[in-house]
């Protein structure tokens, strides 16, 4: 049985009944985590956006990480993101621009660790709804 993420409560699986949802355990939100090289393909942006489109017709808020920016200066990233955002179907405040650690280096960087903490406090709020 493919459930492809969806099945419906009261389905019968191995003489079980799958109960209803329970408000506890709701997703409030649902974090993309896209490569700024997938903002260069038309076709991976479209299956980015319907990806999106699905999550907003259950109701859930993505949140777009944007990741491996560092081969790019800001000002081109922001270009990429939007020349390409003009197809997507987010919102411009729950997109998060990351900086990744690279392997040689061994310390924190604080503006890097501001940029998580920016995500996460995003998710937090949302999932306090």
């Amino acid at each position: 049985m493919k459930a492809d993420g969806k099945i419906h409560h009261g389905t019968k699986f191995n003489d079980c009944i799958i109960l209803p949802p329970d408000q506890r355990y709701s997703i409030n939100c649902f974090i993309f985590i896209v490569s700024i090289r997938d903002f260069l393909a038309f076709p991976r942006i479209q299956f980015i956006d319907n990806k999106i489109k699905e999550v907003l017709s259950l109701g859930i808020t993505p949140l777009l990480c944007i990741t491996f920016t560092d081969a790019f200066s800001n000002r081109k990233v922001k270009e990429i993101i939007r020349n390409s955002g003009n197809h997507l179907s987010f919102n411009e405040r729950d997109t998060f621009i990351i900086k990744n650690y690279k392997e040689n280096e061994i310390f924190k960087d604080i503006s890097k660790e501001i940029q998580y903490l920016r995500l996460l406090t995003r998710a937090f709020q949302l999932s306090k709804k």
